[in-house]
């Protein structure tokens, strides 16, 4: 099942990222970080967008819920040199299925394992309300018509970012969607198999991103529900 450690430079993403870059047909390109933390998908993006020539506007929405993570991401963007080409919209907002607010369980300040989903394990100490939004309704708000990528790491709430993405699925208008999944799914009560029904019957095409690139793969088999952390576009 091409299984491996979990990081950003080695796991594929930024092969994902460096592809997406080269080949966005759009302009501007428009990238969503959903799950940004600290920040650190962003600047790896950056990295990308900077060894390319001739490359186009770049439009970066990076969501953090966390208003202490969110405070960490405000300093890790003012230190990322970018072109005039980029700009990086930091936004301490969640995406979900609908609009509105929600409860978000810190497991520590900071931490990248912060979630939406619930899951009762003892290593959470507190619950912070967080203002909820669709990506329907954001892309509505800002007038958003396409989405090149849409990069998605919501710790199990990352079916619930999709659907709140349906109105832009139907019609086409994000290039590839690249979700985190792992063990929170099952608190969540989520599986694979409802995002392979979800956006195949809409044309797209799902793969799991490996170091080697991304084992695409033809059909929903049951084998590959595993709840072992990996990413998948």
């Amino acid at each position: 099942r091409l299984d491996f450690p979990n990081g950003l430079v080695n796991n594929g993403e930024a092969l994902v990222q460096n592809i997406v870059l080269g080949s966005s047909a759009e302009s501007p390109t428009i990238v969503v970080d959903c799950g940004a933390n600290i920040g650190e998908w962003t600047k790896e993006l950056c990295k990308q967008a900077d060894m390319k020539n001739d490359i186009g506007d770049i439009e970066i929405y990076s969501f953090e819920p966390s208003k202490f993570t969110y405070q960490k991401l405000l300093m890790a963007v003012k230190k990322i040199d970018v072109k005039e080409n980029i700009k990086i919209f930091p936004i301490n907002t969640a995406l979900s299925s609908n609009s509105g607010e929600g409860q978000l369980s810190i497991t520590h300040p900071g931490a990248g394992t912060n979630s939406l989903v619930q899951t009762g394990i003892s290593d959470t100490n507190s619950i912070e309300n967080v203002e909820l939004i669709s990506l329907d309704d954001f892309a509505d708000i800002n007038n958003l018509s396409h989405i090149s990528l849409l990069k998605i790491d919501a710790e199990g709430h990352d079916p619930d970012v999709i659907k709140g993405a349906v109105n832009l699925i139907s019609n086409k208008k994000i290039g590839i969607i690249q979700f985190e999944y792992n063990w929170r799914w099952i608190f969540s009560n989520q599986f694979l198999r409802n995002v392979f029904m979800d956006l195949s019957q809409h044309g797209y095409h799902i793969g799991k991103v490996t170091p080697m690139g991304i084992q695409f793969f033809p059909e929903y088999h049951i084998d590959l529900e595993t709840f072992v952390e990996g990413n998948y576009i």
